[in-house]
């Protein structure tokens, strides 16, 4: 019977060592994996980059190119040709096929001519973070409003 009784308790063992193994990596895949050390870490804004027209309100697709998955990508807005920075959103790195994307609800009543994209690439969401790299957009690109309605005579009485 001291057999049985061991080769029992071993096999339990096994089964909870292989289901705490399961688990680790199931989380671990959720995780976003960081570049590998010495790398040339490489992002580059590819939508919008210059010329561009938006439309206010509407969704916008931002795209970037980027070597690998790992870490978060910060995106940023400019309305002043960079000079100054708000916050659009930061996402969890994860391309497909080298390209990076977010779809971007453009603020309503916007109506701007020196936009820029910056996408900056981060090791964390909280500092301390390491940027492996950042990029802007090569060139302004214009935000305008959907619609503009322009009351050239306005009646005064109506009959």
């Amino acid at each position: 019977m001291g057999r049985i009784t061991t080769d029992r308790s071993v096999l339990r063992n096994r089964r909870i060592a292989l289901a705490v193994s399961s688990v680790l990596l199931m989380i671990a895949s959720l995780l976003p994996m960081l570049p590998a050390e010495g790398a040339e870490d490489e992002i580059e804004v590819f939508r919008p980059n210059g010329g561009e027209v938006l439309i206010s309100g509407s969704t916008a697709d931002l795209r970037w190119t980027i070597n690998r998955a790992g870490g978060y990508v910060w995106i940023q807005l400019s309305i002043d040709g960079g000079e100054g920075w708000q916050t659009i959103d930061s996402i969890a790195n994860t391309p497909s096929h080298g390209y990076g994307w977010f779809d971007w609800f453009v603020p309503p009543n916007l109506n701007e001519t020196t936009c820029k994209i910056k996408v900056t690439w981060l090791s964390a969401l909280t500092k301390p973070w390491t940027i492996y790299d950042e990029d802007i957009s090569d060139a302004n690109f214009t935000i305008k409003p959907s619609l503009v309605l322009t009351f050239k005579d306005v009646p005064t009485t109506i009959s």
